[in-house]
């Protein structure tokens, strides 16, 4: 197996036994949940996992301005504070990861992965986002919301991609998957930015129309 395929499948059994472990440690009975000792080492925990999950967004905004082996350092170094997460994590933080992991193997060039793995994911991050907006969490902070935006964002490039050159049918599939996605996070409730999310809909529908007529 070439390197790319190795991490490949890694990431992906990574992922797959994250999953188990996040369904398996979120079914904890309500006497353990009132053990004061049990909701301290948890919330120890979850910061930790939160403080590595910004570390990790840090370094992947950093990279996207770097190219050749800097870019590539960094990259590794956010891949591996992610896993960490994917590992141990339970929750909203596990849910975070998902989809911070799947950006971080889009920029590694992974991006048919990356885009399979929100994919395959979007009921458990949704599942997750509920109760933070019950909380009054503002939606576009959960993850369900940036991942329709991250998945709307990547379809839009591919679409636009094939209209330059020319092949309309397969612009006209990419565009209908960023209108879906684009239109998922415009109608979650208060979302301060489901705004932009409109906006890039009502664009994408444009676009997507004009296609219509041409064929």
């Amino acid at each position: 197996f070439s390197a790319t395929l190795d991490d490949r499948l890694i990431s992906e059994i990574l992922v797959r036994r994250a999953l188990h472990r996040f369904v398996s440690t979120n079914l904890v009975s309500r006497e353990e949940q009132a053990m004061p000792k049990g909701r301290e080492t948890r919330d120890h925990d979850a910061k930790a996992q939160i403080a590595r999950l910004a570390d990790a967004q840090k370094l992947l905004l950093r990279a996207q301005h770097e190219s050749g082996a800097s870019r590539s350092n960094l990259l590794a170094e956010a891949h591996v504070l992610c896993t960490e997460v994917l590992w141990d994590g339970q929750g909203e933080p596990f849910a975070e990861a998902v989809v911070l992991f799947s950006r971080i193997l889009y920029e590694k060039g992974e991006a048919k992965v990356s885009l399979r793995l929100l994919q395959c994911n979007v009921e458990i991050l949704a599942a997750e986002g509920e109760p933070m907006r019950a909380r009054g969490t503002p939606a576009e902070d959960t993850a369900i919301y940036q991942a329709r935006m991250f998945l709307g964002r990547v379809y839009e490039k591919d679409g636009n991609a094939s209209l330059r050159e020319g092949r309309l049918d397969e612009a006209s599939r990419w565009l209908h998957l960023s209108l879906t996605n684009y239109n998922q996070a415009a109608g979650f409730a208060g979302a301060t930015n489901a705004s932009d999310a409109r906006v890039k809909y009502e664009e994408i529908r444009s676009v997507v129309t004009t296609l219509g007529a041409k064929k």
